[in-house]
Parts: structure tokens; sequence; C-alpha cells
């Protein structure tokens, strides 16, 4: 079978030319054409016109309109230069073309105008050191930071710890001493491992630090990062303070720990502020050997013998418990004993009468007894002691 194929004529279609790829091609190709002749240029703005990342095309508009404002700045130029007005417009123009560049690209832009209007005499007040933390801070990538956050930085943190020395002179008081420097007390007690202000000499030679803080000698178990959360520091300024280089730390190794205080019982301790005269009255014996006032022998007297009238109050000279009471028919008598922090106790004897409970805590110079005469007693009078871990030691090395 022979099958005839009739020649059929078709309308052509008309191409669209406003949309698809040709169609963007011939819109892009309109646009860059005062800029590049060449193919190669247009089929590359044509090869991104459909990618998200739209920079190609931008740029091109932006070429072009340079490329305008060029002839337009070349031609204005020429006119100024004929008209003898040529340095003040180019330096109005100079000024409106750096502005619109800022606008362009205005994070640096800012940044720019920021460090160049800062005035002179302010940044000649800045300390080097902190000059050195913001540049470090910038580098490190905190570029979002203005120029003014920075201002707040304390750098002592951040530095190394430096050292004076001090020779104590006749009529010194550690309290001058600190207000002197600029420091608080603790700071020098503890970095001249002062226990107590009273064993301070004239002559004396007492490092000081240049920053406030508390000398740390290491212990077993400790690192960086415990001894830096017991003290609300950091580790990094635990490094800086003691130019340490690293974080392994010996026993026995003394730290210097930037910021830190002692306690108010520490504090107490070392400026002799802890114990108070427990009642009034004239001294009649002190600590030590004495002859004993029943049979004249010499015996040990372990604290200081107070007298007055039967009634008068005793106080606590210290905060603490009552853990003992007890009456003597010889000896102490009637007396109380109170325990106190670090070891310590303080013991109250010959009273006549109670006004405490065992158990019960008292605060400092709180009444807990009245004068008597019992037990092993001449005449009213309180006998007072202060036991040290144990051992009984003068009274009068702590009263104030």
């Amino acid at each position: 079978m022979q099958t005839i194929i009739e020649d059929q004529h078709v309308t052509p279609r008309k191409r669209n030319t406003s949309s698809g790829l040709r169609g963007k091609a011939e819109l892009i190709r309109k646009e860059i054409k005062p800029i590049s002749q060449g193919t190669a240029s247009q089929w590359h703005f044509l090869k991104h016109s459909l990618n998200p990342d739209y920079a190609p095309v931008v740029q091109a508009s932006f070429v072009k309109k340079v490329g305008t404002f060029e002839q337009k700045l070349n031609t204005l130029s020429e006119q100024l230069v004929q008209s003898n007005q040529a340095p003040f417009f180019l330096g109005l123009l100079y000024f409106f073309l750096i502005l619109w560049s800022g606008f362009l690209m205005q994070p640096v832009f800012l940044d720019s105008l920021t460090r160049t209007w800062l005035p002179m005499e302010e940044i000649s007040q800045l300390e080097p050191q902190t000059m050195d933390i913001r540049s470090y801070a910038s580098y490190q990538g905190d570029q979002s930071l203005s120029f003014f956050d920075f201002q707040e930085i304390d750098p002592n943190r951040f530095t190394a710890m430096k050292i004076t020395e001090y020779r104590v002179k006749p009529g010194d008081t550690i309290s001058d001493i600190a207000l002197e420097h600029g420091l608080n007390m603790d700071t020098i007690l503890s970095f001249n491992n002062i226990p107590d202000v009273r064993l301070m000499q004239v002559g004396q030679l007492l490092r000081i630090p240049n920053r406030d803080g508390l000398r740390y000698t290491v212990r077993s178990g400790d690192s960086l990062e415990s001894i830096a959360r017991a003290n609300g520091t950091t580790v990094n300024a635990l490094l800086d303070a003691n130019n340490l280089s690293t974080d392994v730390l010996n026993v026995g190794t003394s730290l210097f720990i930037p910021n830190a205080r002692m306690s108010q019982l520490d504090l107490a301790f070392a400026i002799g502020d802890v114990f108070t005269y427990p009642t009034v009255g004239r001294l009649t014996s002190g600590f030590g050997f004495r002859p004993d006032p029943f049979t004249g022998q010499r015996r040990f007297h372990n604290g200081l013998d107070f007298a007055n009238a039967i009634g008068t109050p005793i106080r606590a000279s210290m905060a603490g418990r009552v853990v003992h009471i007890e009456s003597q028919i010889g000896n102490y008598g009637k007396f109380i004993i109170l325990q106190h922090a670090r070891g310590y106790q303080t013991l109250y004897a010959h009273l006549d009468s109670f006004a405490v409970s065992v158990g019960q805590y008292v605060s400092q110079g709180q009444l807990i007894g009245r004068m008597g005469n019992t037990g092993r007693s001449t005449g009213p009078h309180l006998h007072f002691s202060i036991i040290e871990n144990g051992n009984f030691v003068d009274p009068r090395r702590f009263l104030r």
C-alpha cells in the first residue's frame, strides 16, 4: 500500500521573546550593551540570570551607573577648572563621594567613622593595657562590638601581678599601710602570711602586690578550675595573674587569687578582733605560773581572773554553741564551755547562775550567766580561759 502525504501548510507560531531563557538574555543584552560589546561578557551574565546569587547582575548595573557618573564628573571637572572654583567644589564633591560609598559599605564605614572621630585626648587617656585588650578582642572576631564597649574592661584581670616592697615604720598599722597602697587589709595580710597583726615588727619588709587578692597554697586534689570556682574567679584570670603557661599544679605551689577576699572570721583572727572581754572588773591574776592562793605553791594558772560583784553579767566572748554546763563542788564551781569556729573553746568558771542551756547557739556579747563565788574561789570573780585545739593559750593574745 502506498501512502501519499500531501504538503501541509502550517502557519509558523510566533515566538514569545518576553519570557524564557532567550527573552531574559535579550533584556540583559540591552542592559549591558553600553558596557561591553563582547558576547562572552553577555553570556556570563545570562548564565547567572536565574541563579539565586544576583551579584553579577547588580554588579553590571552598578558599573553602568559608575560609568555614567564618571562621564558627568569629567564634564563637571572641566567646567570647574575653567571657572577657577575647582578646589571648593572638588572638596565638596569628595565629601559626598565618601558619604555615598559609606552607604554601600555601611558596617565598615560606620566603624571607620567611629575610630576617626574619637577625640585624640580621649584616646591618649586610655591605658595601653586597655588598648591591647581591645585589639586582642577585635582580632578574635569581636568586630561587632563598638569601640566604647571595651571601656569597662578591667585590664588588671588579664595582666601579670607586679610586686613592690614596703618597710614597716614606727606607728604603722595594717589599715594605714593598706590605705596608702589602695588595697584591702586582707590582701596584705594574706600575701605576707601574717596570721596576727600584733606579730608585725618595725623594720619588717612587706611585699605589696599591685592589686587585691589572696595568697593560696595548692593542696592535694586542687585544680585551677576548682580554685577559681571556690573563689569566684576564672581559670584565665589565675593563669594571667600568676604568669602560668599551663594549668598543671604542684602541691605546695603558692598562687595569687585576684580579687578574692578573706572571710570575716579569718580577717577578725588576723587583726585580733575575734574575742572580746567577757565581763567588766579588775584583773587579779594573769595567764601562767603563780603561787596557789590556798597552798602558796607555784602552780600554772590557765586563764585570767576578773574580780567584781556577784551578779555582774558574763557575756560570750565569741559567737558559738554551748557544749557543756556543769556545777562542781570544788575546782571551777559553776562553769560553761562554748565551742567556736576553727577549733577554739572558751571557759567561764565560778559563776553564780546560768542564762543559757546546752546546745544553744549564742552570739558574741550575749548574756550567758552571772559572776559568782562558787567552787575553789577566794572571792567573787570570773575565771576565763581560751582553748585552742585542746591547749590552753593566753587570752590576752586575742582579747580586744
